[in-house]
């Protein structure tokens, strides 16, 4: 998965509407994780910039995609939520990639839960997965369900990555457009 060229610091976050959860790795090992709780915007700002601002340079940022939430007041705030760690974690660091994750991508692959489970059976195989990654972990009671799922897409991307999710290119710099083949139906 990670090319050998240089020490790869990927930043897995869980944003949600109470709190952001993020996972550290390094060349595919947990290093940390924590939680930012989101309590108004201003105050939430400030949280990410200190806690971020702490971390190595990131070179890949994973990020769960909510855009299809069931409440679209919960909805805008995840994403802008969101968009505030990618925010510092670009202005950190210019050239870092940035990946979308689908909830049930992950879950699906890395716990086996299916989109009609329950939410707290997934939350108890995330937090369940989430031990066996964190060497010393308490079997997940000491993380919050955020912080356990950030470990979670860490470890996913970690084992499937650029295989199933595409990167959003940083920096303002925008993907080159693919052409449609046009068939001529002669």
């Amino acid at each position: 998965m990670f090319d050998g060229r240089k020490t790869v610091n990927l930043l897995a976050i869980d944003p949600s509407t109470a709190a952001i959860g993020w996972a550290l790795f390094q060349e595919g090992r947990y290093v940390k994780s924590g939680v930012i709780e989101c309590s108004g915007f201003n105050a939430t700002v400030g949280l990410v910039m200190t806690q971020i601002v702490k971390l190595p340079a990131i070179d890949r940022l994973v990020v769960e995609d909510m855009s299809f939430h069931k409440n679209p007041i919960a909805m805008k705030n995840i994403n802008t939520y969101a968009a505030m760690v990618k925010t510092v974690v670009v202005m950190r660091s210019p050239n870092v990639e940035i990946y979308h994750v689908f909830p049930q991508s992950w879950q699906s692959k890395l716990l086996g839960a299916f989109p009609k489970m329950p939410r707290e059976q997934r939350k108890a195989l995330s937090r369940l997965r989430a031990k066996d990654i964190v060497p010393g972990s308490k079997g997940g009671e000491d993380k919050l369900e955020d912080e356990c799922d950030a470990i979670c897409i860490g470890e996913y991307f970690t084992i499937y990555g650029e295989r199933h999710d595409q990167p959003q290119k940083s920096a303002g710099k925008k993907a080159p457009r693919q052409k449609k083949r046009v068939q001529n139906r002669n």
